[in-house]
């Protein structure tokens, strides 16, 4: 591949920029700053455009700096954007779920922290049965918690289920006619969980790490240990599919 472009990751993710470290591009950071909302139709559809309006957004900075530069054609920028979804497909006996009273009893503690009360003394340790019947859940996108509760909610739901990662890239640069480019693709990792206690919700939410990633947990830290297994791209899940954004960037270039 002979990618002789300026390279900008439109991202301040640290995990993005560390895996792109690790396949050896040398890239600058300008993070979007775009309302990330668009229209849901398909979390495959969704990623993309996601991911596509961070790099349009960066490109319109870019180029606005660089307009008169003769060398505006050797840049190349990179947008990406990862979802969590829930449900959307169909659960078997071997994907645990909540039973109602489960549900009821993980209700009450997100309940609690929303109101700021403190915890009670006595907690419930029961883990999720598994269910009993093959059935269809509404499909939900799990984006970054808003505050701890929405962290709760978001793990109670995950926790002894699988669900799907997506990331969504995209590329834009300018063609050998100088033309402006744009080259978007989009990875799915199936991930199967653990059952968590109550106590190991809490105690995750506290520890901080959920806060600021898509689902409420990092597969790379600390909740690795809720971690059953996967189904495709580790790194995907972390937040890039460095490998499939190698092999893109070879096809494109």
């Amino acid at each position: 591949m002979n990618l002789q472009k300026k390279i900008i990751l439109a991202s301040a993710s640290p995990r993005r920029r560390e895996l792109l470290n690790q396949i050896g591009l040398a890239f600058e950071i300008c993070p979007s700053t775009c309302d990330e909302a668009v229209e849901f139709s398909t979390p495959e559809k969704m990623v993309q455009d996601l991911s596509k309006m961070k790099a349009e957004d960066v490109w319109e900075k870019v180029e606005a700096e660089r307009k008169n530069d003769c060398d505006r054609k050797q840049v190349l920028i990179i947008g990406a954007d990862t979802i969590v979804v829930l449900g959307g497909e169909e659960e078997t006996e071997e994907e645990c779920d909540f039973e109602d009273h489960d549900r009821k009893r993980h209700q009450s503690l997100i309940d609690l922290i929303s109101q700021k009360v403190a915890r009670p003394d006595s907690v419930d340790e029961n883990c999720p049965a598994k269910s009993k019947t093959t059935r269809k859940p509404e499909l939900e996108v799990l984006g970054k918690p808003k505050d701890e509760a929405d962290a709760l909610r978001m793990l109670s739901s995950l926790q002894g289920r699988k669900h799907r990662v997506f990331t969504g890239v995209t590329f834009i640069y300018i063609d050998e006619n100088d033309q402006k480019r744009t080259h978007s693709f989009y990875e799915k990792t199936d991930v199967f969980l653990y059952p968590m206690t109550q106590e190991e919700i809490l105690s995750y939410i506290k520890s901080g790490d959920p806060m600021d990633k898509a689902g409420s947990y990092g597969i790379q830290g600390p909740f690795a240990a809720y971690v059953r297994g996967i189904c495709g791209d580790y790194n995907n899940v972390v937040g890039l599919p460095v490998g499939r954004l190698f092999q893109e960037l070879k096809e494109v270039f």
